[in-house]
């Protein structure tokens, strides 16, 4: 079996070089079913993810999406289109003059009037 698989236990029942998931041996460190513990599936929002060194890491965003904040536990979590504090790209703000309210329409700045 490679390296990463769910294998069925051997017929003697060790599971040596890996870890014992219910009836799995697994490779915690880089399974992405089993990601760092038994039953920890490497999912991440709005990305796509891998396990590796037992934690699930970004390996890239969907469209419209990006990991802002650089904590992988949290996937991608800024949709750029709509995001006033990253609009269009991480660390670009949309601002507004007084009596104004800034907002982002489909990741560019735009402005409305306050009631």
């Amino acid at each position: 079996a490679s390296v990463g698989l769910d294998r069925p236990m051997p017929i003697d029942g060790s599971c040596v070089s890996g870890t014992l998931c219910g009836s799995l041996c697994v490779f915690t460190s880089n399974d992405p079913q089993h990601c760092g513990r038994c039953g920890s599936a490497c999912a991440l929002a709005h990305a796509t993810s891998s396990c590796s060194a037992r934690t699930c890491q970004i390996v890239a965003c969907e469209a419209n999406f990006a990991d802002c904040d650089l904590n992988a536990a949290n996937g991608c979590e800024v949709d750029l289109r709509v995001n006033t504090a990253h609009c269009g790209r991480c660390g670009s703000p949309c601002t507004a003059p007084a009596g104004r309210a800034a907002t982002c329409v489909a990741g560019a700045c735009a402005v409305s009037m306050t009631c």
